[in-house]
């Protein structure tokens, strides 16, 4: 076959030759066609090679001197077969497949005319082999994490599907199916721009290829989220606007998605924390977010102690309505330098002396005013609304008996005693029929009798309902601050070590005292630990270990609160927990080694005290219910309010009572005292406990920033420091 097309050409040549002789003559030599043709791909790999010319050669110019082929790199060997107007070249060497192969002409070939070849002539042609035309990938921007499918399609150069061999991505293996795909799965993408290519390829022994395709970057992303309010300490049932802002971290720009956030109580005072819980992504559809969170404070003015100077006057003289006003959430007084309180409509003026309200009220004629807080302003807060929890105040201004009488007296001047005593007889019986009601309707005292009854009942049930509450919570409450308490003794003791070993004492403590302190134990344990080691054992080594725990212990205890240390019982923990692994540590020889030892032991006790300052931290530790020190917190106010609105109930349902007097029976009346003053001996004890645990964070801050608490000041130092001073950062947010 070919044969026959390579005489077909010269016929074609030799035909163009003779049908235009003098045209050619003079002329410089052309070559009218070559085979394979110019740039074609998928050539053979033993290919025939002829360059046509348009008149008979002169052999003498048609040597291997003047032609050449090359793949760019290495000169091939051929051998010439010269017929009249055409030049075959056959290559000694094979030719290798997904190459690029170039044959060069030089002028000095000519025709027997004379005619040189001028410029010389090259042209160029690939052989067929794997040759990558399409590279697919399922996503090219990505959660961090995520994993991507690749595909790359493979073809012999010249269309035809390659339908086996193996291909090779980042040294992983694939196999090439039937319709010439490869696919493969890239897991955990990496943040930033992930580059991947071919490694190598096996097709039926050939290992070369070409790729007319590049793969595509893929980028490995997350949504950047920050949190903020325009108002985070608002009215209890006020809506709240979150001011939110997101950008994508790989390349800062904005993102224009969704976001959401948990659901949260806007009817009950304190404290809510706002955080992400999904973000809905159109553009790259990510679903992984870094966020920060959103601190609110739900609140109210609350009214207590209010109270009249006097309940009755004499018409003329002023009666003065006082109270006290504090914010719900953290009982701090609302005073005159935060805003205004009205009563009946009236702008009440502040005490600094008496620390008060007060507004004074004068009637010049006989009557009574019913007094309540109807309005308060609050110029620091914004709060509008307020709990008035003594309700209104009944002041009268009245004449009394021995004032009618006298007055009687001075007008009539010299009128007989008769008409005075049937006067004062009047008057009497009048007074009298007022007294008499409740023995004259006994059926009003029946109806205000069972209304006390069942104002009492209900209250016992609320104050019981809460006791009950506070009996089941108690239990837990105090496991949490042990375990809290267990971890910041460990941290402290971790964090002794440390600092000892790298110096940091004056980075990480606060005060020279303390600095001393744990100096003087450490260096102290450290000469005992080498001896208990050597000659005491594990017995003598735990026994240290319990000392140290004391020691460094006691000070933490001493720091809290004295309730949080009868709660810990120190002594009976210290003992099981600290043990060897402290005391063995003191004994090391190494310092940076040790300290890196402990930096990674500490992570971990960090990353336990993280759960207890941030909800999703704690809903990650596994811990059920995912308690945090301040959702103990918001469960104990809640519990006050409990209490506050189980006496605002009563008292309403008692108001207005005309023939008998409704009051709280002592015992409920003491055990709600008992109740509020350990609730609140708790909340003190937790409000400290998370102030501990925040300054360890900081401390976890500066210590993870240190390179001499890692065993080479590298990468691990630059992505560890980072990542936990993000994480820490956000918490502490």
């Amino acid at each position: 076959m070919r044969v026959l097309k390579t005489l077909i050409l010269i016929i074609i040549t030799f035909s163009i030759f003779s049908t235009y002789p003098d045209f050619l003559v003079n002329a410089s030599l052309q070559v009218v066609l070559v085979e394979p043709p110019v740039n074609v791909e998928g050539v053979p790999i033993n290919p025939t090679i002829i360059a046509f010319f348009p008149t008979p050669l002169l052999e003498e110019t048609v040597i291997v001197e003047n032609i050449k082929i090359n793949n760019g790199e290495i000169p091939i060997n051929v051998q010439i077969h010269l017929s009249l107007t055409a030049i075959q070249i056959i290559p000694l060497t094979p030719l290798s497949p997904a190459t690029k192969y170039t044959v060069s002409l030089k002028e000095e070939i000519s025709d027997i005319m004379g005619n040189k070849l001028t410029g010389g002539y090259n042209w160029s042609f690939i052989i067929a082999g794997p040759t990558i035309d399409q590279i697919l990938v399922s996503d090219t921007r990505c959660d961090i994490g995520a994993s991507v499918n690749i595909s790359v399609h493979f073809n012999w150069g010249n269309g035809t599907d390659i339908t086996s061999g193996t291909v090779f991505i980042k040294d992983t293996e694939a196999q090439i199916n039937q319709q010439g795909w490869a696919n493969y799965t890239i897991k955990n993408i990496i943040f930033g721009k992930n580059n991947y290519n071919i490694t190598g390829i096996d097709c039926n022994g050939i290992k070369k290829y070409q790729q007319k395709v590049d793969f595509p970057d893929i980028i490995g992303d997350i949504v950047n989220i920050n949190v903020k309010l325009t108002d985070d300490r608002i009215d209890v049932g006020k809506t709240v606007t979150i001011d939110w802002s997101a950008k994508y971290d790989y390349d800062n720009t904005n993102f224009t998605g969704e976001v959401q956030f948990n659901q949260i109580s806007l009817n009950q005072v304190g404290r809510q924390i706002i955080y992400v819980v999904r973000i809905i992504d159109p553009e790259y559809g990510l679903i992984k977010y870094k966020s920060t969170n959103a601190s609110l404070i739900l609140d109210r003015i609350k009214i207590v102690e209010a109270s009249l100077s006097t309940a009755k006057t004499k018409p003329g003289e002023s009666i003065t309505f006082s109270c006290k006003a504090l914010y719900e959430y953290d009982n701090t007084i609302f005073d005159g330098n935060k805003g205004i309180i009205n009563v009946n409509g009236e702008a009440m003026s502040w005490s600094p002396q008496k620390q008060v309200w007060e507004k004074s009220f004068k009637l010049n004629e006989p009557g009574s005013l019913t007094l309540k807080v109807t309005e308060v302003r609050d110029d620091f807060y914004g709060l509008t609304i307020f709990n008035d929890v003594v309700g209104s105040k009944t002041a009268s201004w009245e004449i009394s008996f021995l004032e009618v009488y006298w007055s009687i007296f001075l007008i009539l001047g010299g009128l007989s005693s008769i008409i005075i005593i049937l006067i004062f007889n009047i008057i009497r019986k009048r007074k009298k029929k007022g007294e008499d009601f409740c023995k004259e309707h006994p059926e009003v005292v029946e109806v205000e009798q069972k209304a006390c009854w069942n104002a009492q009942f209900e209250l016992d049930t609320a104050v019981s309902n809460v006791r009950d509450a506070f009996n089941r919570a108690m239990p837990r409450w105090k496991d949490n601050l042990r375990i809290v308490g267990r971890l910041i003794l460990d941290w402290d003791l971790k964090i002794a070590l440390i600092s000892h070993w790298t110096g940091a004492e004056k980075e990480i403590y606060e005060s020279a005292e303390k600095i001393q302190k744990v100096a003087g134990v450490v260096t102290s344990a450290a000469g005992k630990a080498k001896t208990a080691f050597k000659e005491g054992g594990e017995a003598a080594l735990k026994e240290l270990g319990t000392d140290v725990a004391k020691e460094i212990g006691g000070d933490i205890l001493g720091e809290i609160s004295s309730t949080l240390g009868q709660v810990l019982e120190l002594e009976d923990w210290a003992i099981r927990e600290i043990g060897v692994g402290i005391a063995q540590g003191l004994t090391g020889i190494n310092p940076r080694r040790k300290a890196s030892n402990i930096r990674k032991s500490s992570e971990i006790t960090c990353t336990d005290l993280m759960s207890w300052i941030d909800h999703s931290y704690a809903w990650n530790s596994g811990r059920r219910p995912p308690d945090t020190l301040k959702s103990c917190l918001d469960e104990m106010q809640k519990m006050l309010n409990d209490l506050n609105k189980a006496l605002q109930d009563f008292e309403n349902a008692v108001k207005g009572f005309r023939c008998i007097t409704c009051k709280i029976p002592p015992h409920i009346s003491e055990e709600i005292d008992e109740i509020q003053q350990k609730i609140n001996d708790m909340m003190k004890v937790y409000g400290d406990l998370i102030d501990k645990v925040e300054n360890r964070l900081k401390q976890a801050r500066k210590i993870y920033n240190r390179k001499d608490v890692y065993p080479v000041s590298g990468h691990e130092w630059m992505a560890n420091s980072t990542k936990w001073s993000e994480q820490i950062d956000r918490v502490l947010k």
